[in-house]
């Protein structure tokens, strides 16, 4: 293949220009989320999470993108990186701590999840994806909800806004005023 590679299901990405693109890990994962959610474009990259700087994302700018990663933490980093790439509105999917390995949509869908059940599921666990390198205004934001990954240590926090930022070093401070935690991040 000629650098840089394209996303699998390119097709259907410039067919539906005004749909909502949902990326997954793997062309399983994509093709049994493509049959149950009609109303989404449901691609994926070839090679895995080593080959992401040969691949093109730039079809992804400026389209509502949902990333969902696998619970296994090569992934996840491999979406954030994405999510990086990305200019536009993405989020990407916070899975439910309990799931084990490659779990993933096409493990939703043979658990008998229909496409209600899967924009459902999509709808409880993503969140909106800012980057701190593109938003310097969510340096010092009151979080509302935030998380901290011991393996990457990095912060991940929503704002009162409703944006989330990552930050690999931070200070907490209490706000009692504001009945919350400030952040001080860089």
């Amino acid at each position: 293949m000629a650098k840089p590679r394209p996303l699998y299901a390119l097709d259907h990405l410039f067919k539906h220009k005004r749909l909502p693109v949902l990326l997954v890990e793997g062309e399983r994962a994509a093709d049994a989320a493509q049959r149950v959610l009609p109303g989404w474009v449901v691609c994926t990259w070839s090679g895995g999470c080593k080959r992401l700087e040969k691949l093109d994302f730039s079809i992804l700018e400026g389209r509502s993108v949902t990333l969902w990663p696998m619970p296994m933490s090569p992934e996840k980093r491999a979406m954030r990186k994405i999510a990086r790439k990305i200019r536009g509105k993405c989020r990407i999917l916070k899975l439910p701590e309990n799931l084990e390995g490659g779990w993933d949509v096409a493990d939703l869908i043979e658990e008998g999840a229909d496409e209600d059940d899967v924009e459902s599921f999509i709808s409880e666990h993503a969140f909106n994806f800012e980057d701190a390198d593109r938003r310097s205004d969510t340096s010092s934001k009151e979080a509302v909800e935030a998380y901290y990954d011991r393996e990457r240590k990095e912060y991940l926090f929503k704002s009162s806004d409703g944006t989330w930022a990552s930050y690999n070093r931070c200070t907490v401070q209490d706000s009692p005023q504001k009945h919350g935690v400030q952040f001080d991040c860089e």
